[in-house]
């Protein structure tokens, strides 16, 4: 891997890039939600920067946003910041994101911020 051109690498590991990517993901993720359990409404839309999925049921609304900055992904649940992720290449030459300091996939960071919302009370 001597020869790895990590800045064209780089330069296709930006935020814009892995929010495109989180905006298509993360709504199939609601979806397949949406077959598993009809208990809560599952809803998601987004607009040019931001993500949104909301679980409903009468007098109980919770929302988590994502949102797309120039150099990161900010992440809020309700009016709460939760995490802002960075993009990063680690050492094998993947695009990552990394979250105070760690390293996740993409279906890990979408597993961390959708996890309790979906199976959770």
């Amino acid at each position: 891997m001597a020869d790895f051109d990590w800045v064209n690498a780089r330069a296709q590991c930006s935020a814009a890039i892995m929010f495109a990517r989180l905006r298509v993901n993360i709504k199939a993720d609601v979806e397949k939600m949406k077959l598993l359990d009809s208990t809560w409404l599952l809803r998601f839309w987004s607009e040019e920067h931001s993500i949104f999925v909301s679980r409903e049921r009468p007098n109980q609304t919770r929302t988590i946003s994502v949102v797309g900055c120039p150099t990161s992904i900010g992440v809020m649940d309700e009016d709460k910041e939760r995490c802002i992720a960075t993009l990063t290449l680690n050492n094998e030459g993947e695009c990552r994101l990394s979250v105070n300091g760690q390293e996740l996939e993409e279906w890990q960071f979408r597993k961390m911020i959708l996890e309790e919302l979906f199976f959770g009370d």
